[in-house]
């Protein structure tokens, strides 16, 4: 008998939540960074007017988007800080120290960390829930003659790997995010500067410039494809002789966006060559970034003092938006929903009756790929949205309650444990786990305690062959295990198994982070 461990510590629970929320959009909002105004300027994407001016750091760089947790975040390069912004108030609500120069900056899924690239080669590793540094570790090569060493960086969908640009020597490093160390270097052509990455994890898009590194000249202007499965170039597109500055991915995955001096050229992911040109005005364009439906890009210039609003069909600039001076924005700075507002499926949601998804990976730091937990319940979200159960943050994952038969739900125990619980569907495997049960629990003896049933979704169909399979009208739950035992050997850390209904996300997840997938356990509304 396989269990499911489910984990969370010490959590009281209550009845479960239900609201008729249906999914809709929600006016998106761009945080532009302006690196010589020292502020961010918040542009309402409904209507392109600028909403606020919030006073950050000195020299703004680069940005990052926390869209669970309704947080903006910002490099200032020149006081050495990251700002980090409320959407809900639009405030600065916390700055974090550093101790050298921070430039570009990107979150995990989960949004728990936060990771800064830096002019002297190396990288901060931010606690987004503590706000605070809690490492710092050598990656490239400190600035050359004013060329900074590390700029762009990206985290893949399972949030183990980091891929960043090291202008001096040319090439993009591949970081290790639970070992903190450099796996691969990928020479390229050029001076690596802004980074991408596609919606499905596969490809990674670098733009490569020309520098000077010592009085010498060297590099291209380029987009290079980097095949994430190889850490390989794929192709190197180039840019017509115009340097390339900011490089975006669209929503749907099929275009990438790179900026140049004359506007944005637009290559096709399929292809990986150019199938488009947005022409404009030769100015110092900067970043883009993509409305969330993929209706519109907007692009940065920085000296117009300008947002570009972008037709994505039609490739022309509809609306020029004042903002501060020298507008940048390195990274992601679209915010897709408003606050309070959750980022399911491409759309902005109330929260609702989902089973929402949790993961803690700091108070299980041994754990691989994190620690999961599952919950509906109103009552459970808002104290693990609180921090009233550990270090536990929304992944913006879910899936839907709704069945023909409830869930027993077990509990094990701080101590002895195990601290986490466990779900089924299967009336056998209940039965046995109650069966099993001491009452009172002993005090030095694991087992599985009997909580009661929750919320309802459908078992799966059992075929020829005993392959499971889903009845109409609904969707599959794959399930995977982090191998806490395997081979009958126990591993220091916590059984814990993952859920959901993406199965390419979740195997990408499964693979870098050595968990084995189950198959499908039970059958969710769609």
């Amino acid at each position: 008998m396989r269990k499911q461990y489910l984990a969370i510590c010490c959590l009281i629970f209550g009845t479960i939540f239900s609201s008729g929320a249906t999914s809709i959009w929600a006016a998106p909002f761009a945080y532009v960074a302006n690196d010589l105004s020292a502020n961010v300027t918040v542009i309402d994407l409904a209507t392109n007017a600028v909403t606020a001016t919030i006073a950050t750091g000195l020299f703004p760089t680069g940005s990052a988007v926390n869209q669970i947790r309704s947080l903006v975040y910002i490099t200032n390069a020149d006081s050495r800080t990251v700002s980090v912004i409320s959407v809900a108030t639009n405030s600065v609500v916390a700055t974090v120290p550093l101790a050298a120069k921070p430039f570009g900056i990107a979150l995990n899924p989960a949004g728990t960390r936060a990771f800064v690239t830096h002019d002297d080669g190396t990288v901060s590793v931010i606690d987004t829930l503590t706000n605070s540094v809690i490492a710092n570790f050598l990656v490239g090569t400190p600035a050359l003659s004013g060329i900074n060493s590390l700029w762009g960086i990206v985290v893949d969908s399972s949030g183990r790997f980091a891929y960043l640009a090291d202008s001096s020597p040319r090439m993009v490093r591949v970081i290790d995010l639970i070992n903190f160390k450099v796996v691969a270097n990928i020479d390229l052509t050029g001076h690596p500067y802004a980074v991408a990455i596609h919606p499905a994890g596969r490809y990674v898009y670098v733009t490569t410039q020309i520098a000077n590194v010592n009085g010498v000249t060297d590099g291209v202007r380029t987009l290079s494809v980097i095949d994430t499965a190889t850490n390989a170039v794929v192709a190197v597109i180039n840019t017509g002789g115009l340097t390339p500055y900011g490089v975006a991915v669209n929503p749907a995955g099929t275009s990438v966006y790179v900026v140049t001096s004359s506007g944005a050229l637009v290559i096709s992911t399929v292809t990986n060559t150019a199938v488009g040109n947005v022409a404009l005005v030769p100015a110092s364009y900067y970043a883009v970034g993509f409305h969330p439906d993929g209706s519109r890009a907007y692009v940065t210039n920085q000296s117009g003092n300008t947002v570009l609003a972008i037709d994505t069909s039609s490739l022309s600039a509809f609306a020029a938006i004042p903002v501060g001076r020298a507008p940048g924005s390195l990274g992601d700075f679209i915010v897709a929903c408003a606050a309070g507002q959750v980022f399911i499926a491409g759309n902005c949601a109330a929260p609702d009756d989902r089973i929402v998804e949790y993961i803690n990976t700091l108070d299980f730091p041994l754990s691989p790929g994190g620690h999961f937990f599952y919950t509906n319940d109103a009552g459970e979200q808002a104290s693990l949205d609180a921090g009233g159960a550990g270090r536990f943050s929304r992944t913006g994952n879910s899936f839907k309650p709704g069945g023909t038969k409830q869930l027993c739900r077990f509990y094990g125990s701080v101590v002895p444990g195990p601290n986490s619980h466990f779900f089924t569907i299967n009336d056998a495997e209940c039965d046995a786990l109650k069966a099993a049960q001491v009452i009172p629990p002993p005090s030095s003896v694991q087992q599985w305690n009997y909580e009661g049933l929750i919320f309802s979704e459908t078992p799966p169909i059992v075929g020829g062959g005993g392959v499971l399979s889903c009845p109409p009208a609904t969707v599959p739950v794959y399930r995977y295990y982090n191998n806490a035992f395997r081979a009958g050997v126990k591993n220091p850390w916590d059984s814990n198994h993952r859920y959901g209904t993406n199965k390419s996300g979740l195997d990408t997840f499964a693979t870098a982070n050595s968990w084995a997938g189950e198959g499908i356990v039970f059958c969710a509304p769609p």
